[in-house]
This record gives C-alpha cells, sequence and structure tokens, in this order.
C-alpha cells in the first residue's frame, strides 16, 4: 500500500507514530500496549488558572455548584468558555474521569460565577 500511495504522492516519515492532534502515543510493543496521553496539554491549560492554589484542588468540591443571581461580566464569560472548553476536549480524548465534572461546569457557560 505505501508503496502504491508512494507512486502518487509526495510521503514523509515512516516513522513511528509518536504525536498526533496534540496528543502523545506511547507504544510497548513487546506487550502490544498503547496509552494516549495529553499532559503536556494538560499542563498547558492549566496556566489558564490564574490562582495556582486552585489549579491544584480537587476539580469536584464537595460543596454544590448553584446558578448566579448576579451577571457575569462579557470578558468573564468568554474566559470561562475558553477554560471549560479546554478541560472538556482532554475529558472527550483521553480523560474520561473528569467527565462529569466538565459537564457539570459546562451547564455554566452563560453566566459563570466566581465559585464556578
Amino acid at each position: 500500500l505505501v508503496a502504491a500511495l508512494k507512486k502518487q504522492y509526495k510521503l514523509t516519515g515512516g516513522n513511528e507514530l509518536q504525536w498526533f492532534l496534540g496528543i502523545e502515543i506511547i507504544h510497548n510493543r513487546p506487550r502490544k500496549l498503547l496509552w494516549l496521553s495529553q499532559l503536556v496539554y494538560i499542563e498547558k491549560i492549566s496556566q489558564l488558572v490564574e490562582n495556582k492554589e486552585i489549579a491544584t484542588q480537587t476539580l469536584m468540591r464537595s460543596i454544590e455548584l448553584f446558578l448566579w443571581d448576579n451577571i457575569a461580566l462579557a470578558s468573564e464569560i468568554t474566559q470561562y468558555q475558553k477554560k471549560v472548553r479546554s478541560i472538556l476536549y482532554a475529558a472527550v480524548i483521553t480523560r474520561l474521569d473528569i467527565a462529569f465534572a466538565a459537564l457539570r461546569l459546562a451547564q455554566f457557560l452563560t453566566n459563570p460565577s466566581p465559585v464556578h
């Protein structure tokens, strides 16, 4: 197949896949194991949090999140949406363990409070 494709197209690479769409591919061929890692991506999105102490806390707290009676500023809404979108991407691709928390945060995309 590769030889036939090379007749029609200029192919580059051919090495073992290491990165794909920001996801690190880790192979263990002898044991036939494959891991997908977004560690670099998660470290990058952790920089979106202004308060670094909060970034190290557990995503889900024991307190319930409620709708906010006040109205968030447009810039606050945009920043919140950017953060939640980034978390949702990781949850959908490789971190299914955070999907519930990410979807819970997504419920407040139109009017996030400081607690969210």
